[in-house]
């Protein structure tokens, strides 16, 4: 399922994101987001379980 979702970026911040996300800006934006939600719920877990390193 895809979603559409309109929000504005700074002009440096386009530039970069036209730089690095080349022909699809799409896919790059959403494989950081997935990466963050992943960084986000293993920090959630070594929280809740301080003996995993």
């Amino acid at each position: 399922m895809n979603n559409r979702a309109t929000f504005t970026l700074e002009e440096g911040t386009f530039n970069y994101l036209k730089q690095v996300g080349d022909n699809n800006k799409s896919a790059y934006v959403n494989h950081l987001l997935l990466q963050e939600k992943k960084r986000l719920l293993k920090k959630a877990i070594l929280q809740a379980n301080p003996t995993i390193k």
